[in-house]
């Protein structure tokens, strides 16, 4: 996600941590995943933790167009709402084309995420 920056900085601004799975232990990311009521993240393996979420967390999958490993979460966790949120390609990345560089709206992550945090 090139514009991870202004999208941690709305999450921050709603009393979000910002959190990097690679610098925590496994034991560290599965008790974040387990304790926490909603997780934003872009799609990636650092969201196969979400196993561990419990019952009713709300979690959200940022992701480009290619949703097809997003989607696969929706059926592995059960009892946790995840909507995904796409945004557009920007740049393609060479082979692999789940690499492709993408942005999400602010402004529209921004709306989303006071809608969602009100429900």
């Amino acid at each position: 996600m090139v514009n991870h920056a202004a999208i941690e900085s709305a999450a921050r601004s709603r009393d979000f941590q910002v959190v990097y799975p690679e610098e925590l232990s496994f034991a560290d990311q599965v008790a974040l995943v387990r304790g926490a009521r909603y997780v934003v993240g872009p799609e990636g393996s650092a969201f196969t933790r979400l196993i561990f979420s419990r019952p009713g967390s709300k979690v959200c999958v940022l992701c480009h167009p290619m949703i097809e490993a997003a989607a696969c979460m929706t059926d592995v966790i059960d009892g946790v709402d995840i909507p995904v949120l796409i945004g557009p390609v920007v740049r393609h990345g060479p082979g692999f084309r789940h690499r492709a560089d993408y942005e999400i709206d602010p402004a529209r992550f921004s709306e989303f995420l006071d809608r969602w945090l009100e429900a």
